[in-house]
């Protein structure tokens, strides 16, 4: 059900100028705050704007915007999380520094600083966003590793011969896979809550 709902969204997304009757800023001034009914679906808005045709143009902006952020998080926490947990040493103790004053920030502070500085661009909103909340992969996928890592598994692969670049893609990858799916979905969501609470701003 969830795949399906999830599938009729993004489908809405990449086929909303077919969908749509009319263009999302497109205002009929003579026709504001309509009630829904014949060719506005959902009414209209105080600018006399299809709602309709303005929440399905805008599915496009939530999604790509959730995912840029999800992106820029795994981009930054996964590759971290998974040197800092299979080697450990002295970059693990940097990386921990780093996420502990990442997570320290307060993050609806810096979003609208970037904002202030770089103006309402959602893109923009969403990198700072992804940086910040990259310690939430870095930390899961830096223990999920040091749990493997001295697997049985783990040594007969270094014993066969593999590089280590190889055991972490290839046996210690698996291990932190399906946590990182569901840390997505929930990463994605609270994405799409702070844009729209910027977005509102």
């Amino acid at each position: 059900v969830s795949l399906a709902l999830l599938t009729i969204i993004v489908l809405a997304a990449v086929f909303a100028p077919l969908i749509a009757p009319f263009d999302p800023t497109f205002a009929d001034v003579g026709n504001t705050l309509a009630d829904p009914g014949g060719q506005t679906l959902l009414g209209t808005d105080s600018a006399g704007r299809d709602v309709f045709s303005r929440l399905v143009y805008g599915t496009r902006l939530t999604l790509l915007s959730a995912l840029l952020c999800a992106a820029v998080a795994i981009a930054i926490g996964l590759p971290a999380g998974l040197i800092a947990g299979f080697y450990g040493g002295a970059f693990d103790s940097t990386s921990n520094w780093f996420s502990n004053m990442l997570m320290a920030l307060p993050a609806i502070v810096i979003l609208l600083s970037v904002r202030a500085a770089l103006g309402p661009s959602a893109w923009y909103a969403m990198i700072a966003f992804g940086i910040l909340i990259s310690p939430s992969y870095y930390r899961l996928t830096r223990t999920a590793v040091q749990s493997v890592r001295n697997e049985l598994y783990v040594d007969a692969a270094r014993v066969v011969g593999l590089s280590d670049a190889r055991i972490i893609s290839r046996h210690v990858l698996s291990v932190v896979r399906a946590p990182l799916i569901i840390q997505t979905a929930l990463i994605c969501g609270v994405a799409i809550a702070v844009q729209s609470g910027l977005q509102f701003l």
